[in-house]
C-alpha cells in the first residue's frame, strides 16, 4: 500500500526513493512473488531496493527449546533459497553484526542509510489500530517530531532521519477501498485469507513464530502445505504450535477445539 503510494507521487515529481525489505526465509511464496512484482513495477522511480536476507534472530514462540531462531543462518537446510538479486554478503552493511536482531537491524540500516545526506525521511506502513504499543508510540508528546502538527513523525535519537507513518490513521476498510478505487495489485494471499475464513482486520503477513503471530500458523498448513512442511522441518516446535497456540479459536476465523479421537486414550 505504502509503496504504492510513494511510488505515484515520486512518479509526479520525478523524484527516486529507496525500499527495504527484510525477508525472513519462512515466508509465504505468494509473498515473495508480489514483492519482486512490485519491485518489478517500480524500477523507474527506485534508487535501490534492499532485499536484506541476512541471518536475523526472532522470536520463537512456539518452542522451549529454541526461543529464538536465525532466519538464513549457515549450515541448515532452508525453507527456500533467497532470489539472486538478495543481499546475503556479511560484509555489504558496515553495522550488520551476525544473528543480530530485526529491533537492531532496522535502526542500524537507517542511521546508515541517512549517513551524509540531509532531511532523510525513513516511511513505514504502520497502522496506529494494529496494537495499542504502536498507538501510544505514535501520539507520545515526549518524543520529538518533524513538527508540532505532525504527531505521526519521529526524530531519530541522533536526529539524522525522521521515521514518518503516513498510514498511522487509516483502518483496514480504508486500506481495501483503496485497493477497490485505484485497482492496484496486491498480496494475492490476501484472497486466499479471505476464503479461508480470516477478517479483514486480522489479515496480517509478518514473521511467523513470534507470540501473536503463532496463532496464524495453521493458514501455512491450509495455504501453502509444502512451505508448511519445510517450515516444520526447519523451526523447533512449528507443528505443536500450529496445533495448540489456536486451541480457543480466539485469533482468526478459525473456531476449533482440540479434542481427542475416539480411538485413543
Amino acid at each position: 500500500m505504502l509503496f504504492h503510494l510513494v511510488a505515484d507521487v515520486a512518479r509526479r515529481k520525478n523524484r527516486r526513493f529507496s525500499v527495504l525489505f527484510i525477508d525472513w526465509e519462512a515466508q509465504y511464496q505468494c509473498t515473495i512473488a508480489h514483492i519482486q512484482n512490485m519491485r518489478e513495477m517500480y524500477q523507474d522511480v527506485t534508487d535501490t531496493f534492499y532485499w536484506v536476507a541476512l541471518p536475523l534472530t526472532t522470536v520463537n514462540g512456539v518452542s522451549q527449546f529454541q526461543p529464538e531462531w536465525i532466519c538464513w543462518e549457515p549450515g541448515v537446510t532452508w525453507v527456500r533459497q533467497p532470489p539472486e538479486e538478495a543481499i546475503t554478503d556479511m560484509e555489504y552493511f558496515p553495522f550488520y553484526q551476525y544473528a543480530m536482531t530485526f529491533e537492531e537491524f532496522v535502526p542500524a540500516f537507517s542511521s546508515w542509510f541517512a549517513s551524509n545526506r540531509c532531511g532523510v525521511a525513513v516511511l513505514t506502513g504502520v497502522r496506529a489500530d494494529e496494537s495499542l504499543n504502536r498507538f501510544m508510540g505514535l501520539v507520545s508528546q515526549r518524543k520529538l517530531r518533524y513538527a508540532d502538527d505532525k504527531p505521526w513523525t519521529t526524530a531519530s535519537p541522533e536526529g539524522f532521519y525522521y521515521t514518518m507513518y503516513p498510514l498511522y490513521d487509516w483502518k483496514a476498510r480504508d486500506i481495501w477501498i483503496y485497493n477497490a478505487r485505484t485497482r492496484a495489485i496486491y498480496n494475492p494471499l490476501y484472497d486466499l485469507m479471505y476464503r479461508a475464513g480470516v477478517p479483514l482486520r486480522n489479515m496480517r503477513v509478518c514473521e511467523p513464530f513470534g507470540p501473536e503471530q503463532r496463532k496464524g500458523l495453521w493458514l501455512y498448513h491450509v495455504l501453502e502445505p509444502e512451505t508448511w512442511g519445510r517450515m516444520c522441518e526447519r523451526v523447533s516446535g512449528a507443528a505443536s504450535g500450529a496445533l495448540y497456540a489456536n486451541e480457543s479459536g480466539a485469533y482468526f476465523a478459525l473456531r476449533k477445539r482440540i479434542s481427542k479421537p475416539a480411538h485413543h486414550t
